[in-house]
């Protein structure tokens, strides 16, 4: 333990590890050309860290999926700029836009839904959301949607605005699907102050009408690899110690956080084992 300690806080190259992936490949969607540039960065990472065998493992996803240049245009009360991006894998808006009243369903409830009635059909909605500040409210932002998109197809909704849990203007992404298929409306996340403005006019009992487009890309399965490294036990090669990192990032940053930093680690994690000298057990 002591010789692992060591070599982890002596010379290192894991900040230019980290520098390579977010500066030179940047954000690496899965199933853009990025994500094959990052694929490449890892295993070129792994065999300079001294692993015993690396290797690329090929997998299919069901599509690809990229934005197109997403715009929102308010057509009444009167027209003002807005700040969004659509949700990952969120099918595309007709070619001219859809156009639709905004309709305000508050936190997306069953009552907030029965109050919208019929006004929820062919509408374009508005779901409020709280600022998140902890883990526990990501993964709840992440639960809480796709049962109101449920509730939103039902209603006969066109598509649906999510107000911003980050404040300042800060736009994200993510998906509300777990399988790789496409979403069944057209989603985006709007900057939250833009959506409290809107949300302002319609609680002063204006009327709001908008245009959405989101000329969304989508392709067919397409090919992609995770990157496996092996360390091999001394006494039970056949018994596994895993360590992991989604490579993979939204292309909106670099993906340092989100999951740039933990992949590099991981690297270095098997750096720092063979720098040793040391075999572990499994």
């Amino acid at each position: 333990m002591p010789k692992i300690v060591a070599n982890a806080l002596g010379p290192s190259p894991l900040e230019e590890n980290l520098r390579r992936l977010t500066d030179e490949v940047g954000g690496r969607m899965t199933g853009s050309p990025a994500m094959s540039r990052a694929v490449a960065w890892a295993v070129a990472a792994f065999r300079q860290a001294g692993v015993d065998e690396v290797r690329a493992e090929k997998y299919t996803i069901p599509l690809s999926w990229s934005e197109g240049a997403t715009r929102l245009e308010v057509l009444m009360p009167a027209p003002f700029p807005m700040r969004l991006v659509s949700v990952g894998w969120a099918p595309p808006t007709p070619a001219a836009g859809l156009e639709a009243n905004l309709v305000d369903i508050g936190e997306g409830s069953e009552a907030d839904f029965a109050r919208a009635g019929a006004s929820a059909k062919g509408a374009i909605l508005l779901a409020h959301s709280e600022i998140g500040k902890t883990w526990e409210d990501l993964f709840n932002e992440y639960l809480r949607a796709p049962v109101i998109i449920n509730r939103a197809v039902k209603s006969g909704a066109g598509a649906i605005l999510w107000m911003s849990t980050r404040e300042r203007g800060l736009l994200y992404r993510h998906q509300n699907t777990l399988t790789g298929e496409l979403d069944r409306l057209p989603q985006a996340i709007v900057a939250r102050e833009d959506a409290q403005r809107l949300a302002r006019f319609l609680a002063a009992g204006e009327k709001v009408r908008v245009r959405l487009v989101m000329p969304n890309r989508v392709g067919g399965p397409a090919e992609q690899e995770n990157v496996v490294a092996e360390i091999r036990g001394r006494e039970k090669p056949d018994e596994y110690v895993i360590l992991g990192a989604h490579l993979d990032s939204w292309e909106l940053g670099t993906g340092a956080l989100d999951n740039g930093c933990n992949a590099a680690l991981v690297i270095e994690a098997a750096r720092v084992i063979h720098a040793t000298g040391l075999r572990p057990r499994r």
